[in-house]
Formats: structure tokens, C-alpha cells, sequence
């Protein structure tokens, strides 16, 4: 997301922000978030809800998703977050705070590891959190449109510097117009792919479209209607990229 790497090669979690500019692979593991407490805290602290007072300070990684659930989930605890895991569990024993919310697979490690007999782990996991893979969507923006470029015969270019044109002048005049022509479908297939995304991450408990339409199936107990309503909705917003799109093909082609 910070355009210093290409592929993630660790867990990362499906969320909102994430989804819109990454592409995820089909998620490989599902996990959650858990809570690492004091040992004065046994029988106190039962669930991440007790926590949700100013009487508490949790503590979680910077950047996570388990920072993510603190502020959105236990926003009246005072928070203080670290730039590495260890750093906010060696919070926790040594009292300065009285939770660490991450996730299972690292909690149920660093109880033992780190906790020195201080922790308590409450190992149920209060948020769901499929992670996948993620590649950066410029990246696919980026092949298409490279592609699309060298997809124009190099006679074009050498044809267009023979009548004096300089490289940018033979770039913008004569090969991106021709290019254009070829990569608009793939770009808008891609850009209504990625609204049709948007509905990944319904799987970790953020409203949008597709959560809206599972909060009302709740209380109507009507899953084909909603769920059909809410493809025509995809449907409304999808059509009219399509529609722009073929026009403009149609636009490009009548120049050929």
C-alpha cells in the first residue's frame, strides 16, 4: 500500500481500505482477534466488551487490524499502540497496560513465550478475518496498459521519428491513441471488478452493501429478495460503467 513492495508473501487481512487498492487471492486461513490480559484481571476481563471502559489501557501492533478493532470496538479504552508485537505484550506484563488484542495464531505463542506467567489468553476470537495474499491493483492497471503499448507494431514508431516527430511526440500522437483502443476493455473490466470487490469485505463485519442486505435478511428473514435486490443494486451502479465503456469503444472504432 506504501508502493515499497508488490506481493505480500504473509497473512493479510481482508479490510475496506486494503480491498480497494489491492487484489486479494482466495483467503488460505481464517483467524481472529484475541486478548492477551493481566493475571489480576482472571475472571474480570470475560470478553473484549468488559474492556470498553476508561478504566482500561489496551495496547496492539501499529498498522493492524487488531489496532483497527481496538479503535472501532473498545474506542472507550485509553489505546497505545507499538511498532512490534513484542513491545505491547512486555506492555501488559509489566502492568503498564491491561490488554493486547492480535491475533490467535500469535497470542497463543506469546502467552507462553513471553508472558512469563503474567498473561491470561482468552483464546475466543471476537472478530472473523479471512487473510489471503494481496497484489497491488496499479499492478494489473499497469500490465494492461504496458501491454496494450507494445502491442503497437515498432513500424509505427520508427514510421512517425523518420517525419521528424520526437519520442514524445510519437508517443502521444501516434502509438497511445492506437493503444487506447486496445486496453479500454481490460481497464474497464477491471475497474467494474474492482466495485463488484468491495463486497469481500462483508466477511469481517464492515458495512457496505452486501453486510446491509445480511443485517436486513436478520430481521425479514427474506434471503432470496435481499440477496436479489442487492445484486440489482451491483447491477445499477456496474451498468453504466459498462454502457460508458462500449461507447467509447464505439467512439475509437469509427476513427479506424
Amino acid at each position: 500500500m506504501t508502493d515499497k513492495f508488490d506481493m505480500i508473501g504473509s497473512g493479510m487481512t481482508l479490510t475496506q481500505e486494503r480491498n480497494l487498492r489491492l487484489n486479494f487471492s482466495d483467503p488460505f486461513i481464517v483467524v481472529g482477534q484475541t486478548l492477551l490480559i493481566r493475571k489480576e484481571l482472571e475472571g474480570t476481563i470475560k470478553s473484549y466488551k468488559d474492556l470498553n471502559t476508561a478504566d482500561y489501557r489496551i495496547t496492539s501492533k501499529l498498522g493492524t487490524t487488531g489496532e483497527m478493532v481496538a479503535k472501532k470496538l473498545i474506542s472507550k479504552a485509553k489505546y497505545h499502540g507499538y511498532d512490534n508485537e513484542q513491545e505491547a505484550v512486555l506492555d501488559v506484563v509489566n502492568g503498564k497496560a491491561d490488554a493486547f488484542i492480535y491475533d490467535a495464531p500469535y497470542n497463543v505463542v506469546a502467552v507462553n513465550k513471553v508472558g512469563a506467567g503474567k498473561l491470561v489468553f482468552l483464546d475466543k476470537p471476537f472478530t472473523y478475518e479471512p487473510l489471503a495474499f494481496g497484489l497491488k491493483k496499479g499492478d494489473y492497471v499497469a500490465e494492461i496498459i504496458r501491454s496494450g503499448v507494445q502491442s503497437i507494431a515498432r513500424g509505427q514508431n520508427e514510421a512517425a521519428r523518420s517525419l521528424g516527430l520526437s519520442a514524445g511526440q510519437s508517443m502521444r500522437h501516434v502509438v497511445l491513441p492506437q493503444a487506447l483502443k486496445r486496453v479500454l476493455p481490460p481497464l474497464a473490466g477491471q475497474f467494474i471488478s474492482l466495485v463488484k470487490d468491495t463486497s469481500l469485505v462483508s466477511v469481517i463485519a464492515i458495512t457496505e452493501l452486501l453486510k446491509s442486505g445480511r443485517e436486513v435478511i436478520t430481521t425479514s428473514f427474506s434471503p432470496f429478495e435481499i440477496l436479489f435486490c442487492v445484486a440489482g443494486l451491483y447491477l445499477l451502479i456496474n451498468l453504466p460503467l459498462s454502457k460508458i465503456a462500449n461507447r467509447l469503444e464505439r467512439r475509437l472504432a469509427q476513427s479506424d
